[in-house]
């Protein structure tokens, strides 16, 4: 007469779906980031040893640290550049336009995370009503239904065999 109706499992929305996907761009932006971290690094440390570097005999030394930093920051900018074609050819402006996607898809995957873990924890039918190994401890209490359970074979083999 009445059938019972299940809700339906949470789905997914069509940004959250992208998020996955969004996760590998963002990684190869961090780790572009992260190089360029090293190579301005790199450079702070030459123009400490350029400030560093005083004296009428050390001119040569500070031409040296100079096209160093120069070389340095023309690399520099070259990364910076690329981080904008990393998101371009995947067809964002920018990457700012990336980022406000990323971090929006991030939040749209995390609430459809934790709607389906309140969807399992309140709708998915559980056994546990059956009795299990798994799901009981008591050794002698094992024990004993294996008993019971052989010695109820027996006395069934026993009362077939002398009817």
């Amino acid at each position: 007469m009445f059938e019972k109706t299940y809700p339906t499992m949470p789905t997914m929305s069509p940004l959250a779906k992208k998020y996955l996907s969004l996760q590998n761009i963002y990684d190869e932006l961090q780790k572009q980031n992260e190089a360029i971290f090293a190579q301005e690094h790199k450079r702070s440390e030459l123009e400490i040893e350029l400030s560093e570097c005083n004296g009428a005999f050390k001119a040569r030394k500070r031409g040296g640290l100079q096209n160093q930093i120069y070389e340095l920051n023309k690399q520099i900018d070259n990364m910076k550049r690329y981080l904008s074609s990393i998101v371009q050819r995947h067809g964002y402006d920018n990457v700012r336009d990336f980022y406000s996607t990323y971090y929006a898809a991030k939040g749209e995957y995390a609430d459809y995370v934790k709607d389906v873990e309140e969807w399992n924890v309140n709708h998915v039918k559980k056994n546990e009503n059956i009795p299990t190994e798994e799901n009981r401890t008591d050794r002698y209490q094992i024990g004993e239904e294996w008993n019971f359970i052989i010695s109820k074979d027996k006395e069934d083999t026993i009362r077939t065999e002398y009817r």
